[in-house]
């Protein structure tokens, strides 16, 4: 979601350096989602942005309207094996969310009536964002439409370093009655993680190669 940043700034008539006034990045940075930054100084951007723009409700519509057009590739290849949107969170929280965020940590649960109820927490000494929350929470609330369903309502709980939501998820597709039986959904949780933990290994692997291919790394490791 930092790229929308930038755009939205600028939008709004703000220069964008002021993000990144005093940190060890760059407006350029900001724009290359390959490009990473610290959680501290990411934070720092969240906090700027959202007293520039209006507060954590303004990240939370960002994040909503932009969530599809900065889906990362390893998720975009695993949503036409999903069927409804719970596996989509489920794997956030329990893949995709600390893969992306180090700093943070999630648990999700269904509920007794279907909700899903997730946590997530910033793990110390890692600094402290209600705004990274409130970002978060726009990308829940459009996670669905991902699968060509409504949004989700999602209710939350935010404080300095810990969120929690409930989150009621649009009813299925209804399925054919003929054709394939219908296995648990369990079963599809699992592939969905599985896929995931196949494309986080080749992503890995993509960002590692440049280093063992580079000319002077290869000089250096020869007998």
């Amino acid at each position: 979601m930092r790229a929308p940043l930038v755009g939205e700034l600028r939008e709004h008539g703000f220069d964008p350096e002021v993000l990144v006034e005093g940190l060890d990045c760059s407006v350029g940075t900001l724009q290359v989602n390959r490009q990473t930054i610290g959680w501290d100084a990411f934070t720092v951007i969240l906090e700027r942005s959202a007293r520039l723009l209006g507060g954590g409700e303004a990240l939370e519509d960002l994040a909503f309207r932009n969530t599809e057009r900065q889906l990362p590739r390893m998720i975009r290849s695993l949503l036409p094996g999903l069927r409804g949107a719970k596996p989509l969170f489920l794997m956030g929280a329990r893949w995709l969310g600390p893969w992306m965020f180090r700093a943070t940590r999630a648990t999700c649960e269904e509920l007794a009536d279907g909700r899903l109820r997730e946590v997530i927490e910033i793990l110390p000494p890692h600094r402290g964002s209600p705004e990274f929350f409130w970002l978060t929470r726009g990308i829940m609330r459009a996670g669905p439409r991902l699968l060509g369903l409504p949004e989700a309502v999602v209710e939350s709980r935010i404080s300095e370093r810990t969120a929690e939501y409930v989150i009621t998820l649009p009813p299925r597709p209804r399925r054919r009655l003929f054709g394939r039986a219908r296995r648990p959904e369990r079963m599809s949780e699992e592939r969905a993680e599985l896929g995931f933990q196949q494309e986080q290994l080749r992503e890995s692997l993509r960002r590692v190669a440049p280093l063992y291919l580079h000319p002077t790394l290869r000089s250096r490791s020869s007998p």
